[in-house]
C-alpha cells in the first residue's frame, strides 16, 4: 500500500471510531467523563412548568387570563359556511349592512390612503342570533382600530333569516380606488 491509501484507510477507521463511538473521545473543551456503559445520564425530557411572573419587588404578578381569538383558516379566499344552504341568508344580511363596514374602511383610510387587504369575519349563529364573539382577521392591514370596528359592527346585523347552528367564516375585500366588497358567495362544489 501506498501513503496515499493509509491515509485513507486512517481517516475512515477515525470516522468510524466516532461515529460508532457516538463522538465520545473527541469531546474538546468538554469537563465530564465520556460516556460508558452503565454511566449513562438520565437526559429524558420532562415538561418544566414555566416560573410564574413577578413584579419588580419580587412579588408575584396577577395577570388576567384571555381567551385566545377564535382560529380562523388561514389563506381563505372563498366564504364559508356550514350549512352551506344558508350562505345566500348570510350574503344578505352581510350586503345590507355593507354601509357600516364601508364607514370603518374609510377611517382605516384616513390612517393609510393606499390600504388595501382582506378582513375575514368569523362567528356562529343559532336561529338567527350570534352565538359566538366575531373574531377578525386582518390580511395586509394591520390595523386594530378597523379590526375592533368590523367586530363591533357585525352585531348589529340582522341574521333572522339564517335557521339552526350556522359557523360562518366570510372575507370582506378592500381597495382604496374601488372600497369595501362583501364577497359574494362561491358554492364549495363549483371548482373555482
Amino acid at each position: 500500500m501506498n501513503e496515499g491509501e493509509n491515509r485513507q484507510l486512517l481517516i475512515a477507521a477515525a470516522a468510524s471510531l466516532f461515529v460508532l463511538g457516538g463522538g465520545a473521545f473527541f469531546w474538546f473543551g468538554h469537563s465530564e467523563a465520556p460516556v460508558v456503559p452503565g454511566n449513562i445520564p438520565d437526559v429524558s425530557l420532562k415538561p418544566v412548568a414555566p416560573a410564574p411572573p413577578t413584579e419588580a419587588d419580587g412579588s408575584q404578578s396577577k395577570r388576567k387570563k384571555v381567551a385566545p381569538p377564535p382560529t380562523l383558516i388561514t389563506g381563505l379566499k372563498r366564504p364559508s359556511v356550514r350549512p352551506w344552504d344558508q350562505a345566500g341568508e348570510v350574503y344578505s344580511a352581510l350586503s345590507n349592512h355593507h354601509a357600516a363596514y364601508q364607514a370603518c374602511y374609510e377611517l382605516a383610510l384616513k390612517e393609510r390612503p393606499k390600504a388595501k387587504g382582506r378582513a375575514i369575519l368569523q362567528f356562529d349563529l343559532e336561529e338567527g342570533a350570534l352565538s359566538s364573539e366575531v373574531g377578525v382577521e386582518l390580511r395586509a392591514i394591520p390595523s386594530l382600530e378597523l379590526r375592533d370596528c368590523f367586530a363591533k359592527a357585525t352585531p348589529a346585523i340582522d341574521f333572522s333569516g339564517v335557521k339552526g347552528k350556522t359557523r360562518v367564516l366570510w372575507p370582506l375585500v378592500m381597495w382604496p380606488d374601488k372600497g369595501l366588497a362583501v364577497q359574494e358567495p362561491i358554492d364549495p362544489l363549483d371548482g373555482d
